[in-house]
Order: C-alpha cells, then sequence, then structure tokens
C-alpha cells in the first residue's frame, strides 16, 4: 500500500493537497480528525465524529 504508507510520513499525518497533481482533486474536500481512532466503538464516540464534521461543513 504505497499510498497508505505515503499518508502516514506527513508531518500530521493527513493527505497534503499539494504534494501531487493526483491529489489536487482533494483539495480542500478533506477532513482529518486527530483523535479518531479507527473504529467506533459506542455512539459517543460516533457523535464525537459527527461533531467534528458538522464543524468543517
Amino acid at each position: 500500500m504505497p499510498c497508505a504508507t505515503a499518508l502516514t510520513l506527513t508531518p500530521d499525518c493527513s493527505l497534503d493537497t499539494t504534494l501531487a497533481q493526483n491529489a489536487r482533486r482533494f483539495h480542500g474536500r478533506v477532513m482529518t480528525d486527530a483523535n479518531y481512532n479507527g473504529l467506533a466503538r459506542n455512539a459517543a464516540e460516533v457523535e464525537l465524529f459527527f461533531e467534528a464534521l458538522r464543524r468543517t461543513l
């Protein structure tokens, strides 16, 4: 997975849409939540995810 590896190599572990021409199509359309653990195990974690999403919209 070269793309996943490249994402983890950015300083803030997110997609930098200025690094590649193909990534530019996502410019301004990517949300990063540094506190998201990859799996919502209960309703409270789901609410935290959607709250972060609401703040970006």
